[in-house]
């Protein structure tokens, strides 16, 4: 329901009307290939490729074409590629050691104006026994990217260098 009200010289007008708009969002294509191995039942190494194609999103409507929205989208999105390695070795039967890569390249199409890669990297360490466990990681994120208030031909970007340092604990009871 839309509903509007405005002055109209007498007083106030109302506008109001019920109205349904029905559309179809395909989401952008994703795809996950991962490998691990476990060695002496002590340690395990792991990698991951993701793939996810924002230019393939599109709307359509029997009612609207959605031809300049699905343009812009193809213009503006590419291919996304997201790569993860980690692992994980058990120093003693308790006590554990783990590290993590993640780089995540820019969802945009002209990563020359904007190329927002991520990378993270982790390290951390953990106490298991049989009803108890704690781990505690620390994660440093480090991204750039390019932001425009406007079009990016009439003005210049800000540019934005982030790094991001986050230290985790977790601790419970198994029962």
């Amino acid at each position: 329901t839309m509903a509007s009200h405005y002055p109209d010289g007498n007083g106030s007008g109302t506008f109001e009307n019920n109205y349904s708009f029905n559309y179809t969002l395909h989401t952008p294509l994703k795809a996950i290939g991962s490998v691990a191995f476990l060695i002496k039942k002590r340690a395990f190494v792991s990698a991951e490729y993701e793939f996810t194609g924002y230019g393939m999103a599109r709307m359509n409507s029997n009612d609207y074409s959605f031809d300049d929205e699905n343009q812009a989208i193809q213009d503006k999105y590419g291919a996304c590629h997201t790569v993860r390695v980690g692992g994980e070795v058990y120093v003693t039967n308790f006590f554990l050691l783990r590290a993590g890569y993640n780089f995540k390249s820019s969802a945009y199409r002209n990563t020359v104006n904007n190329n927002n890669a991520m990378h993270t990297a982790s390290a951390g360490f953990g106490f298991r026994t049989k009803y108890f466990f704690c781990d505690f990681a620390y994660v440093f994120k480090t991204k750039n990217e390019n932001l425009w208030l406007y079009d990016s031909d009439f003005v210049d970007p800000a540019y934005m260098k982030s790094n991001t340092h986050r230290i985790a604990a977790t601790v419970g009871c198994k029962f």
